[in-house]
């Protein structure tokens, strides 16, 4: 077995960030991220809200988003966000917890509609969109994904300074 603490690597780069988004169809009744908390507080349970897994960030999401406004969502969880999406696609389930990236072509296509993304800002990509931060909720979270090198050969990284993706030379 290999050991490890976090102090033997060095970051050298962030590659993305995305943040969680509640998606649902576009022929579900809710149009906006009050009429879904709306529906889902006075309905507990009832909301399916379909995630990549048990315990994987987007069920974390959905999970947040129920400690902070006191709704009850029934979680469901799938094999990855794909299938989970193809669920909601079918009719399987009333929203989504996933990325905004993961949903986007569905959105631009007419057949889902992000009601709010769990970020500080919005999304250039979805600029309508508003923020649960807009909606007096204090929850920003997602996922990010970056680069790490061994201590011991972050000299031979070309360059890299550890800040973001910038570099050195």
């Amino acid at each position: 077995m290999v050991r490890f603490k976090t102090s033997d690597f060095k970051p050298i780069a962030r590659l993305n960030a995305d943040p969680a988004a509640i998606t649902v169809r576009a022929d579900a009744p809710w149009n906006s991220y009050e009429e879904f908390m709306t529906y889902a507080k006075a309905n507990p349970g009832k909301v399916r809200i379909g995630n990549s897994g048990t315990g994987a960030i987007w069920h974390l999401a959905a999970a947040a988003l129920e400690d902070k406004t006191g709704a009850k969502f029934s979680h469901v969880p799938y094999d990855g966000a794909a299938p989970a999406i193809t669920g909601l696609l079918g009719g399987h389930i009333e929203a989504v917890s996933v990325s905004p990236g993961e949903v986007i072509n569905h959105v631009n296509g007419g057949k889902l509609k992000t009601l709010v993304v769990m970020a500080d800002e919005r999304m250039k990509t979805m600029p309508d969109v508003p923020t649960l931060k807009e909606k007096g909720v204090d929850l920003s979270i997602g996922t990010w994904r970056g680069l790490i090198v061994s201590q011991k050969n972050a000299a031979g990284c070309g360059g890299c300074s550890g800040k973001g993706s910038k570099r050195d030379g």
